[in-house]
């Protein structure tokens, strides 16, 4: 009775390890399936007549931004992969500045220190990392999405902004990789935040957080942006 005791015990541990062996192979299985690029969701279509956008679930509504790929293919690159992994989650609109931008994207801007916010992030290639500027003939106009940098023009790596108004001083500057589609009146009512002043920088650390509670990317069929429109001149 013993021995059969003891069998029992012996089975249901192998049936538990070869569980644990089947998960770890199926997924093995499927990071190695494809085109060993990622999965299928974080990579940009290019069937016709379809686009591949960035759905930023904010806590004031939803920002939807299109892609600008034979501009800034890296950048386009960069933020599908940040945010369909979901590194943005979470994280804050950390600097308004009503009628002019709003910049989000830093995961520091997850914990409880405000003074560290806009101090980090990093590219999809890990910690540490940032991307080759990729400055094009875009032009910074309202609903324009760009990466944001420190001085050095290397330096960008998952902080970004959306621009309110055209400010040509920093066309061939920044990489502009993206353009709002929809939800343009959900970046003006986050510009609008009242704040604390962003030393050196300009604008305001919103004393509410401005969350992105959510980016996903999806596929669908082209639109045309309903950013555009006239700016101030």
């Amino acid at each position: 009775m013993h021995l059969t005791v003891k069998s029992v015990h012996l089975d249901q541990r192998f049936v538990r390890l070869l569980g644990c062996f089947l998960t770890i192979l199926t997924l093995l299985f499927a990071g190695c399936s494809g085109t060993g690029d990622g999965p299928e969701n974080l990579e940009y279509t290019d069937e016709p007549g379809m686009e591949t956008v960035a759905v930023l679930e904010t806590s004031r509504g939803a920002i939807t931004i299109g892609f600008l790929a034979e501009d800034a293919p890296e950048h386009v690159r960069n933020f599908i992969r940040l945010c369909g992994t979901g590194f943005y989650d979470g994280t804050m609109f950390h600097r308004v500045a009503p009628g002019y931008l709003i910049q989000g994207g830093d995961p520091l801007s997850r914990d409880d220190d405000p003074e560290n916010d806009g101090t980090g992030g990093y590219s999809h290639n890990g910690p540490g990392t940032s991307l080759e500027p990729e400055f094009n003939g875009r032009h910074h106009s309202r609903g324009t999405v760009s990466m944001a940098r420190s001085g050095s023009p290397d330096s960008a790596g998952s902080q970004f902004f959306i621009m309110l108004t055209a400010d040509s001083e920093l066309d061939g500057k920044y990489t502009a990789f993206g353009e709002v589609r929809e939800g343009m009146e959900v970046v003006e009512e986050i510009a609008q935040q009242p704040g604390n002043a962003v030393n050196d920088v300009g604008g305001v650390m919103p004393r509410k957080p401005q969350v992105i509670e959510q980016c996903r990317i999806e596929n669908r069929p082209v639109q045309t942006s309903t950013a555009a429109g006239s700016d101030p001149q």
